[in-house]
């Protein structure tokens, strides 16, 4: 995967691992892993929780927003 994906990913406000599966299905399980923690770290992807992330154009897009705070914490309650 190279960074260029991310921008697939910001159509999406949250998504999971299972989600990176799925759209990039030539890609091996290992090689979305070493991506995801590569993007954490350059700050591309943020993590909200173990195993669910959001992209930094949307943290900036919604930034001191609350209701997307109440959104974000209410979808991944369930």
């Amino acid at each position: 995967m190279k960074k260029s994906d991310i921008d697939q990913l910001k159509k999406l406000i949250y998504f999971d691992k299972q989600t990176l599966r799925n759209l990039f299905v030539n890609e091996k399980e290992k090689s979305i892993s070493e991506n995801i923690l590569r993007w954490i770290r350059t700050g591309e992807l943020v993590l909200l929780k173990r195993g669910t992330y959001t992209t930094k154009y949307w943290m900036d897009y919604f930034r001191g927003d609350q209701n997307f705070r109440f959104f974000i914490s209410n979808s991944l309650w369930y």
